[in-house]
């Protein structure tokens, strides 16, 4: 299932479950998803964020393996939410460097080497900001294989992306001049159906996803996101429309917006809502009752085949004057 952040949202990171506290240091838990949770036996790893020492706004983060291993270090700073800032490295369980590189205001930049559980070199590749408006860039330097030999060179050759434990290739294609170039070709283990795609240096052309019934989906953009009917026009219409502020709230004045989140099945059918960022409980149980109101969405669809997929939504109560 794929995780979708709506274009007007942000990621929170005050609020979240705080199980171990000193005057400068925070334990949190976490799942392989990034979802935070209340203890030590519902999470995957712990994540240890140290305040800034005096002067400085940047925070230490260091997250760890239940077996007390290192699974990444980082730095960031805070301004209502986590922004990556500085050098990064990840290591694998059996304690092997993973990854390495450097954030630039939560934007990856320069060079980002990758390395194979044995530790030896995978895949290099350059991180830049080009254009006006500046947009990220995403040059492929080089590319190995498990023996060490050079499939991509200087930003030329053939690049084979594995799975999360190198036991199988699911995408590969030409790299020229550090781009994606011509045809490529993968397959989703998880959804199981392959895909072949071409592109022209580095952008993306079209696509026929093939399940495994053998139905072709043909496709001119890599990830369609869900949409209510009639935009986001419509949607904040339909929520001024529908939504009573609560008397008691109105009363004393209490305003803010509320954070709901859902999942827009393949059908387009909303289900599974929940409140994200809580104001009061009426606020949050009229939000919670106006989404409940929603007719199916358009779905979501990656590479051409509609998935479930989760939204967060902002429901804004604002009392005029």
């Amino acid at each position: 299932m794929k995780q979708l952040h709506l274009s007007f949202l942000f990621l929170l990171f005050a609020g979240l479950h705080t199980t171990a506290q000193t005057e400068t240091q925070k334990i949190y838990f976490l799942k392989n998803s990034g979802v935070y949770v209340k203890d030590k036996d519902s999470a995957d790893y712990t994540r240890t964020v140290t305040d800034p020492v005096a002067g400085s706004s940047v925070y230490q983060i260091n997250d760890f393996y239940l077996n007390g291993n290192k699974k990444r270090t980082a730095q960031a700073i805070m301004n209502k939410r986590m922004v990556y800032e500085g050098p990064y490295v990840t290591w694998y369980k059996n304690g092997n460097q993973q990854q390495r590189g450097n954030y630039v205001n939560d934007e990856l930049e320069g060079e980002q080497h990758t390395y194979y559980p044995d530790g030896k070199l995978y895949v290099t590749k350059v991180y830049s900001k080009e254009g006006t408006p500046a947009q990220q860039s995403v040059y492929i330097k080089t590319v190995k294989d498990l023996k060490g030999k050079n499939l991509v060179r200087n930003g030329n050759g053939k690049y084979v992306i594995y799975d999360e434990d190198f036991k199988q290739v699911t995408d590969q294609g030409n790299v020229k001049e550090g781009l994606n170039d011509g045809l490529w070709t993968g397959k989703n283990l998880k959804r199981q159906f392959s895909y072949a795609e071409s592109y022209d240096k580095g952008k993306f052309l079209s696509g026929k996803s093939t399940d495994e019934k053998g139905k072709i989906y043909a496709y001119t953009k890599l990830v369609t996101d869900p949409e209510f009917v009639g935009g986001h026009a419509a949607l904040s219409k339909f929520l001024g429309t529908h939504i009573r502020y609560p008397e008691k709230c109105q009363e004393a004045g209490i305003e803010g917006t509320v954070f709901l989140k859902f999942t827009v099945l393949k059908t387009g059918e909303i289900r599974n809502i929940s409140v994200l960022k809580s104001i009061h409980p009426d606020l949050n149980a009229e939000a919670l009752r106006v989404v409940r109101l929603f007719a199916p969405w358009k779905p979501g669809y990656y590479r051409g085949i509609a998935e479930d997929t989760f939204c967060n939504l902002p429901v804004r109560f604002v009392l005029s004057n």
